[in-house]
């Protein structure tokens, strides 16, 4: 991903290539596990705060945390060098704690620019995090009893404003690097969604 040996681009978004390489250059690039592992720590605490969120209860959340402790799989991914173990959950725990955040406290915009900071950070770190933005759309409507013209209404500002972040954000990443973002598409436009028996399925 980052060993400048390689000549080839990566067809991801360029988070993980961009963390892996602040590793490589600030300690080494025999330590790349580094940063999983920060991130999974990082995603140990969000799980927590989610879970203390959504419960309510300091018992539930501490047992949450406990069990991601434990999970093997938890565990292999926090030394894994890829994408989906550490850096791609970090951005959906912390966008959906930021909602969380921003549907209780909805008058405190600080929350809503994070949010919009945090759906960029996402889609810098692949593009399969648009399912976790497809599932949280729908956890709204059905919320909100999918009365979609009252929801606008009444948040027609703050929309407009993630949108406006949105766009901005996709611009500024288009200027950076236009042709990863090129490659990033074509990536998606061959993928093979449907294929079961392929390991990438839905990556």
């Amino acid at each position: 991903i980052v060993d400048p040996q390689f000549q080839e681009i990566s067809p991801h978004p360029p988070f993980a290539e961009w963390t892996y390489g602040v590793i490589g250059i600030l300690i080494n690039l025999d330590y790349l596990r580094v940063a999983p592992m920060f991130f999974s720590l990082l995603n140990l605490v969000l799980i927590y705060l989610v879970s203390l969120k959504i419960s309510g209860n300091k018992k539930t959340a501490i047992i949450t945390a406990l069990l991601f402790i434990i999970n093997a799989y938890a565990l292999i991914a926090s030394l894994q060098i890829d994408i989906d173990g550490a850096f791609l959950p970090f951005f959906i725990l912390l966008t959906y704690y930021v909602y969380f955040n921003l549907v209780s406290y909805p008058k405190k915009f600080y929350w809503l620019g994070l949010l919009a900071v945090t759906i960029i950070g996402g889609f810098l770190t692949k593009i399969s995090y648009i399912l976790f933005i497809i599932a949280l759309t729908l956890e709204i409507l059905i919320q909100k009893g999918f009365n979609l013209k009252h929801y606008f209404s009444k948040y027609v500002k703050q929309i407009f404003l993630i949108l406006g972040l949105l766009v901005l954000g996709s611009v500024m990443i288009c200027l950076l690097d236009f042709h990863r973002l090129k490659l990033v598409i074509d990536y998606a436009a061959h993928f093979k969604g449907f294929n079961f028996g392929s390991r990438a399925y839905f990556e």
